[in-house]
């Protein structure tokens, strides 16, 4: 049986991270159509993420240059390590579509620090509700590390 959690957060002054983390990122204007496949695959091959693998370079490198869409690749020499994708909506709302890190990256910090960096971005792209969701086939600390940044769960669905 699968579970899909949806969760949200208000993000005001007083709702962001108390920190904004400095990390080495690259935004999607400076990313190319390789590069984001090749850390959709890294991050996404242990849960199963296989949508934008059928794109074509061309869709991808349309969707970096989106000005609706907040992309961010986490480098840590010499390999890229994590990344989240963030959809900036209408009416001050966003949702973070893809996060997350590669295998051999977890447990060492970089996850709630990648995620504090989405909150920020979003917020000074003018984002003030933030959505995002999980299930039990994404990692299982996935739902503990959006709780613990501040999003907070408002339905669940089970299904077979």
């Amino acid at each position: 049986m699968k579970t899909t959690y949806f969760l949200s957060m208000h993000i005001g002054e007083a709702a962001l991270p108390s920190w904004a983390p400095r990390l080495d990122l690259t935004t999607g204007p400076e990313l190319d159509s390789e590069r984001y496949l090749n850390i959709y695959r890294r991050v996404g091959a242990p849960w199963g993420w296989r949508s934008r693998l059928a794109w074509t370079t061309d869709e991808i490198a349309a969707l970096l240059a989106r000005d609706d869409r907040e992309i961010c690749v986490l480098h840590e020499a010499p390999r890229d390590i994590g990344f989240y994708e963030v959809n900036l909506g209408a009416e001050r709302e966003g949702e973070v579509l893809y996060f997350g890190l590669i295998p051999t990256a977890v447990g060492r910090g970089y996850g709630r620090a990648l995620m504090h960096d989405a909150i920020h971005r979003a917020y000074a792209r003018g984002v003030r509700l933030l959505r995002i969701k999980t299930s039990t086939t994404d990692h299982p600390n996935a739902l503990r590390l959006y709780l613990k940044v501040g999003f907070r769960l408002y339905y669940s669905v089970a299904a077979d």
